[in-house]
């Protein structure tokens, strides 16, 4: 790649943050998203300007004419048609813009679509009419890593095998996910594998023939107990890193800290209210309501993790590991740290009151 494709991915967050509005409103913010947001991850995945078409004209079997916002080129072929829109706008299975991009690949030959607001990316794949999401990712709440690891699918390889690759990792990484989940979550399955893991690498280098599993496990096991970051095993990205209930330092209430919506201000005490707070609003306004729970904690159609919900489980039936009952009974998931609870509280807002401003000052 031309340049650190992190670094790209982190001015992209960056632009959103700082510059909302330039992309949200106005006649101008499509193009804005087009050039300052999509372009620069296209570039940043070694994409040249001249494998980059603008608005190219092609016509149905029925002589109408299209223009997608992007098509991306191998051999003088379309391997990706990219459909932009402002962000904040609906790219969901019941949208216009999918219908559009449905359409788009239809006229243009082609069996790989993106449909994006600059921050969500959807991908779609064709087959004849039928039109199914591939995987969906937000580049402002995902971790860097995922963003990189999915938006490299569409770069990777020979376009000829690009859908395929895609379906493959993905079922890859449905198998690997209860394997994953299962050690994070279980101390014993930990010791348990690390210790074939340690009887091996001991064999290979013959520090002491002979040592068995059992010896090796009763190692681990007391290593756990007493240095339990030595095999602590870090958490995969998508489960939030966790500072539940994280109380202010004092550093961070030496002036009061208070969260704003629009002219309210609310006293913060504890990282969480800030998320709470923010729900309880939408809630007194009638703008977030029992029915439209669930709420995913991420824009990911593979999310089992529920945000909000009329009960404090989530999608994979397992229970939050930290909720907050609200006024209307409501149940607030609170297992993030502050970053994660600003980031959450943000796209609440933007969800269901998208013209309402919201900071947290001091």
């Amino acid at each position: 790649m031309p340049e650190d494709f992190a670094a790209i991915l982190e001015d992209v967050r960056i632009r959103i943050k700082n510059q909302y509005d330039i992309y949200a409103l106005g006649r101008g913010a499509e193009r804005n998203v087009i050039e300052h947001l999509v372009r620069r991850i296209l570039h940043g995945l070694g994409w040249r300007r001249t494998d980059i078409y603008n608005e190219p004209e092609n016509y149905s079997e029925d002589g109408t004419r299209y223009y997608p916002d992007l098509v991306i080129k191998a051999d003088d072929r379309p391997i990706l048609v990219i459909e932009c829109k402002k962000i904040g706008t609906d790219i969901g299975e019941d949208s216009n813009g999918l219908e559009q991009l449905r359409e788009y690949l239809i006229t243009f030959r082609c069996s790989l679509g993106i449909i994006t607001d600059g921050a969500k990316w959807n991908l779609w794949k064709i087959s004849g009419h039928k039109i199914t999401e591939v995987w969906s990712l937000d580049i402002s709440l995902h971790d860097i890593t995922s963003c990189i690891s999915m938006l490299m699918d569409i770069r990777e390889g020979s376009a000829s095998d690009l859908v395929s690759r895609i379906e493959s990792r993905l079922r890859k990484e449905s198998a690997f996910q209860p394997t994953w989940t299962r050690l994070l979550e279980d101390k014993d399955s930990q010791i348990h594998e690390l210790a074939g893991l340690l009887k091996r690498l001991i064999d290979d280098k013959k520090y002491s023939p002979g040592t068995t599993e059992v010896e090796a496990e009763e190692y681990l096991a007391r290593m756990y107990r007493y240095s339990p970051s030595i095999i602590a095993m870090p958490e995969p990205p998508d489960i939030d890193r966790s500072s539940e209930g994280e109380v202010l330092s004092d550093a961070d209430v030496s002036e009061k800290m208070w969260l704003v919506i629009d002219d309210e201000r609310f006293e913060i005490n504890l990282a969480y209210e800030i998320l709470t707070k923010t729900a309880e609003w939408l809630f007194q306004r009638g703008l977030l309501r029992r029915e439209d729970c669930p709420i995913s904690a991420s824009s990911s159609s593979r999310s089992t993790k529920y945000l909000v919900h009329t009960e404090p489980r989530h999608k994979d039936g397992t229970s939050f590991k930290r909720g907050h009952s609200t006024s209307d009974g409501l149940w607030i998931n609170t297992r993030y740290n502050k970053e994660d609870t600003i980031r959450h509280a943000t796209r609440l807002l933007r969800r269901f009151a998208p013209e309402t401003d919201i900071r947290v000052e001091g």
